[in-house]
């Protein structure tokens, strides 16, 4: 006779979900995916220029548990300040059909070690 499905086994590694919140009401959470991928799930910046000290902070706690292989999320393709801010955190940008009902989307990603490297290591004054 079969052993009873055990769905914790395919469920508890797709649990684990981070987030930081600012002192000005700033906020991103994530949650780490298949292959060791991690899904930038939401992010909002509450002043200017909060966006880029919110994905620094991610990275930092992501560090205490790597290897992690990407950095991935989905934006609209029609948001022309999302598609400007991940190009310059180093993400790239690639058209993706069938996430979002009410519009075209873009999928933004970057290799884990390659965006802790441009945006870590660059912000605590340590080489590469």
């Amino acid at each position: 006779m079969p052993e009873p499905f055990d769905f914790r086994t395919h469920t508890e590694p797709y649990q684990e979900v981070g987030y930081h919140v600012t002192a000005a009401g700033g906020y991103i959470v994530w949650r780490v995916g298949t292959g060791k991928n991690v899904e930038l799930l939401h992010i909002h910046a509450a002043v200017p220029g909060e966006g880029g000290l919110l994905v620094r902070e991610m990275l930092r706690r992501l560090r205490a548990r790597p290897p992690y292989a990407t950095i991935f999320g989905f934006c609209l393709s029609d948001n022309a300040r999302a598609k400007l801010f991940y190009l310059t955190m180093g993400f790239t940008l690639s058209p993706v059909q069938g996430v979002y009902d009410v519009g075209s989307a873009l999928v933004f990603s970057a290799r884990y070690d390659e965006l802790c490297a441009k945006l870590l290591q660059a912000s605590e004054g340590t080489s590469p």
